[in-house]
């Protein structure tokens, strides 16, 4: 069995189990903090359905439902469940699509209604006295597009699911399956029954991060007397950190609620800080215990460490940050701290893409896709999902790469893999010659991508489709007047504003240099100490630093400067406090949370101010961390002996 069954059993555990043995099902939600072992748990949960229930299961031809928040996360589950059959495992929109998919009929109907809305939508801009002449030209060719795709559902024979909507392909986004299926569960009683009959079981993952509708239409089954199965909620309300989130679960008439206050991985400075964190929220869960390490014949509680720097904001930041990781690997004995190669186990945490970009030299590539861009390409960029960079990101890079080492067998892979040379030869054909010129080719990609390089992604492209080496995907063909000439984006066709979005994304793209895609792949394969506090959920590292950077950061969702009482709270603060509304405080005290409890052995929390001295007094008031442990600029040039 696996590691995560055979640990040692809580009382929630217990409690889960006890739940689920009753004769009428009860549906519940488990509250558990960062570090307490929400995921075993769950695992724990389908491992004894397995056992008790799997016979019958398995008879009657019914599964488990596992939804989970992203791919990685199903994959793990998949992998402690040993992928037996039993149990669906998947993210929130596989799943609904899967519920979904054989019902072509309520999806066509629903995708006409749907065009029909957005048509009504624009018209009724467009008749509004103040709508400007460009924005009527503009709403009239979407609406031409949306009549024509409104036409073609006659024509559409199946539906797919993909990343974004190509209604007259047959093609649905995310959005819109997040949309669709709860609406539908919500209409109509014979789907509800469909699902409760196929899964009577359903367990939800980080479900303060699942949207309120899937939490609604699931709720709905729950209370339909026709329905009978469990619904189980796996979350913590202070890790949600997407504004989407359903945030915390209520419960429902003759739901459970079990608490696992248990943490099992921060030491005992840092356990004291995200407690602090979670202390001004009514009813919030506070954890105990902390890590323990074996010393002899018994176990240990760890102290760990845990500090807060305050620096000043000047032209100095970066500086600053490397003397506070020499102070850390100094006064806290650990060298560690210092360390910038793939495997220290260290991370920096910054607010968001962007400020490990202009860190790492990849800005200007980062920026062409999320500043006046399609939600997609946005999206692409921050999860290296980009069609646009796709030739870059499992091809050229790594094989520029693969030169720079003078590793030739995995040149000859990838230029095999990709080439259209090599791809289009027959089994007859000796592709020596053709691999030869091809080397060359690559050759010339690797200078093209050195850090002193003045090439650009369009230089690349142009001299990796000319060689040979690379076949574009048939979304570039739209642009190829841009990649074959750099003013050429007035050539393009008349557009929407979507895809007006697109161009200009892809124009700024393709002047990119392109030295910037090599930072770009080490961010990517996690091969730099950076991070963003919300790609980190769910992850753990020795040595954690969150960097605080207001001034910085381009958003205005998050201020740690609010939060800790360094800045006045806006009007629009106050209201949503005053109304019980969500605020920038409730926002931004998730998000330190969720970033300070990756820390296993040592947190530093790192804020960069304009009054060092008042706003370091006012953070020892405010006792998050104990005032011995807050530092400013002139703690740098101190040694301190444990």
């Amino acid at each position: 069995m696996t590691r995560r069954i055979d640990s040692p059993d809580t009382d929630a555990d217990i409690k889960l189990r006890d739940v689920l043995a009753r004769p009428t099902a009860t549906c519940f939600v488990m509250n558990a903090g960062a570090g307490s072992g929400k995921t075993t748990s769950l695992v724990k949960a389908l491992a004894h359905l397995r056992d008790t229930n799997g016979e019958n299961l398995r008879k009657n031809g019914q599964q488990v439902a596992c939804i989970t928040y992203t791919e990685v996360a199903a994959g793990e589950i998949h992998g402690e469940i040993e992928e037996d059959p039993l149990f669906h495992v998947s993210t929130i929109h596989s799943f609904l699509w899967t519920v979904i998919k054989p019902f072509k009929r309520d999806v066509s109907t629903w995708v006409t209604q749907r065009i029909e809305e957005k048509i009504a939508g624009l018209q009724e801009h467009n008749a509004k006295p103040r709508t400007q002449a460009k924005t009527i030209a503009k709403n009239t060719l979407e609406i031409e597009r949306l009549e024509t795709n409104k036409a073609a559902m006659t024509t559409v024979t199946a539906f797919t699911y993909g990343v974004g909507s190509r209604y007259d392909k047959g093609i649905l986004g995310h959005d819109d399956v997040i949309k669709m299926v709860p609406q539908l569960i919500l209409e109509k009683p014979l789907l509800r029954k469909l699902i409760a009959k196929r899964y009577p079981f359903i367990f939800v993952d980080e479900s303060q991060d699942t949207f309120p509708q899937v939490v609604a239409a699931l709720k709905e089954l729950s209370n339909d007397l026709s329905c009978e199965l469990c619904i189980g909620f796996f979350g913590d309300p202070m890790q949600q950190i997407y504004a989407t989130g359903a945030g915390d679960i209520t419960l429902e008439p003759g739901w459970e609620q079990i608490d696992k206050p248990e943490n099992f991985r921060c030491p005992a400075a840092v356990l004291s800080v995200i407690n602090n964190i979670r202390r001004e929220v009514p009813g919030a869960l506070l954890q105990e215990g902390g890590r323990r390490l074996r010393k002899g014949d018994s176990d240990e509680y760890v102290q760990g460490e845990a500090h807060l720097f305050v620096l000043p904001i000047d032209e100095e930041r970066d500086s600053h940050l490397a003397r506070v990781r020499e102070w850390l690997a100094t006064n806290t004995h650990d060298p560690e701290w210092s360390e910038d190669h793939s495997s220290s186990d260290v991370r920096i945490l910054v607010i968001e893409h962007r400020l490990a970009a202009r860190r790492l030299g990849f800005e200007n590539l980062f920026s062409s896709h999320h500043d006046k861009s399609t939600d997609i390409l946005k999206t692409g960029i921050a999860e290296g999902t980009a069609w646009t960079t796709h030739p870059f990101v499992t091809y050229l890079t790594p094989l520029a790469q693969s030169v720079w080492t003078r590793q030739k067998f995995p040149q000859i892979q990838l230029v095999r893999a990709n080439s259209p040379l090599i791809l289009g030869m027959s089994t007859s054909q000796n592709p020596s010659s053709a691999l030869k010129s091809l080397s060359a080719a690559a050759e010339s990609v690797a200078e093209m991508l050195q850090p002193d390089s003045s090439a650009t992604v369009r230089t690349v492209l142009q001299h990796a489709t000319a060689t040979g080496l690379l076949l574009l995907d048939e979304r570039f063909k739209e642009y190829e007047s841009l990649i074959t000439n750099a003013s050429g984006i007035s050539d393009l066709p008349d557009q929407t504003n979507s895809n007006r979005q697109e161009s200009g994304a892809i124009a700024r793209y393709l002047d990119v240099p392109a030295r910037e895609l090599v930072p770009y792949q080490s961010y990517l394969n996690e091969h730099s100490v950076y991070a963003t506090h919300q790609g980190v959920k769910g992850a753990e590292f020795g040595r954690v630093i969150v960097l605080l950077e207001d001034d910085a950061a381009a958003g205005n969702m998050f201020s740690y400067n609010k939060l800790l009482g360094l800045q006045d709270l806006s009007d629009k603060d106050r209201e949503n406090i005053a109304a019980g509304l969500e605020s920038t405080i409730d926002r931004t005290r998730r998000l330190l949370y969720v970033g300070c409890s990756r820390a296993e052995r040592a947190l530093a929390v790192v804020i960069f101010a304009r009054d060092v001295s008042t706003s370091a007094r006012q953070l020892r008031e405010l006792n998050i961390f104990d005032s011995d442990c807050v530092h400013d600029a002139t703690d740098l040039h101190r040694t301190h002996t444990a």
